[in-house]
């Protein structure tokens, strides 16, 4: 009795159109068994590619200015990993291999790389960036517009420079604080209450101690409210730790342990179990919150002070101008700032079917309970 034809020869055309676009053979099979439920082993395949004649792979990468540009484009335009960018080339008949493509990656006069090896790689890189972006700022205020998702795929777009994103965030954070502080020099900071979306505090102002400012704002917090957090996580910076070392005394004084309403909770003696450093984007909360206050009352005034800058209006390494800028506008910027802060704790967030788990009042009445 003959032997029965394999399931692979009804989709003869899909399997050549695959092979002839570079696919290697154990890619082709796992195609086959997810979009046909077609399980082939590879030898199998070997003799049916054999059988209908096609040509052999191209087994050598090309290197052409046209495949250039194009993995150029792919990198840093798209941004695509390695894995994908291959997927995309042999999909549009690009003969090219893992191997043909990383050289063209680490060319020596290219080094097209997503991933640094040394340290003294990664610290070249930022300091490129840091370049670029403090170049970009003198002639356009845009930038600042751009937070932790867009900053990364706009420097990759314009300068080609593959900067990992959270490094390039904490430095674009520790450039311009909060947008408004630098080069303007108004210093904001906020707690949120994770909870009720509360701000605990909102701070605007100007200081030569940023970290014994915050700690005095923590202390101030903490004593209007006759409580201390049971958790606090805090950015990651060097205006922090005085305030982290408050919160813990706190902590040990009181043996680990907080009473709420009659009811007694533990929670241990170290550090970690009540406070951690993380840069905001890791408080998807406050993150949104500064997100808000930006486009709401502060983009004005971003805006506001790049046109002085530009104009030669204002000059932020001149002591005069900073002195003028603080006398003319703190106040002003404050008050504004604090009716946005006192308009979110008294708006209403709304019940949300589709997402249970979001408390929904008046963040100032839900901070109470």
């Amino acid at each position: 009795m003959a032997r029965p034809r394999s399931a692979i020869d009804q989709h003869r055309d899909y399997v050549s159109r695959l092979y002839l676009s570079g696919f290697p053979r154990s890619r082709i099979c796992y195609k086959l068994r997810k979009d046909f439920h077609v399980a082939v082993n590879l030898s199998t395949l070997s003799r049916r590619i054999a059988d209908w004649d096609l040509p052999r792979q191209q087994t050598r990468t090309r290197e052409t200015p046209e495949l250039i540009e194009t993995v150029r484009d792919l990198i840093f335009r798209v941004g695509l990993t390695e894995k994908q960018t291959i997927s995309v080339l042999q999909r549009q008949g690009w003969p090219i291999t893992k191997r043909g493509l990383k050289r063209i990656r680490l060319h020596p006069d290219r080094r097209w790389l997503r991933r640094l090896n040394s340290e003294e790689e990664r610290l070249a890189l930022l300091e490129k960036a840091e370049q670029a972006i403090i170049e970009m700022t003198k002639r356009s205020n845009a930038i600042s517009g751009y937070g932790k998702n867009l900053l990364q795929p706009y420097l990759r777009q314009q300068m080609q420079l593959w900067v990992p994103r959270d490094p390039l965030f904490q430095m674009y954070k520790a450039m311009f604080p909060n947008e408004v502080e630098l080069p303007y020099g108004f210093e904001i900071y906020a707690a949120i209450d994770a909870y009720s979306r509360n701000i605990i505090w909102f701070y605007v102002g100007h200081t030569a101690t940023t970290a014994l400012s915050v700690l005095k704002q923590y202390l101030a917090a903490c004593g209007a409210y006759g409580l201390r957090p049971w958790f606090l996580q805090a950015d990651r910076g060097s205006e922090t730790p005085l305030a982290a070392a408050a919160h813990w005394n706190f902590v040990l004084r009181s043996e680990g342990r907080i009473e709420w309403h009659g009811q007694v909770f533990q929670q241990g003696k170290r550090l970690k179990v009540s406070y951690k450093a993380a840069p905001s984007t890791k408080n998807v909360k406050i993150e949104s919150w500064w997100e808000r206050m930006l486009h709401v009352s502060s983009r004005q005034w971003v805006e506001y002070f790049g046109e002085l800058t530009t104009d030669g209006d204002f000059d932020g390494d001149m002591l005069e101008d900073q002195i003028a800028l603080y006398a003319v506008y703190e106040d002003i910027l404050r008050q504004e700032l604090f009716d946005f802060v006192e308009a979110w704790n008294m708006h209403r967030i709304r019940l949300q079917k589709n997402r249970p788990h979001v408390v929904h009042g008046q963040p100032w009445v839900l901070s109470l309970s």
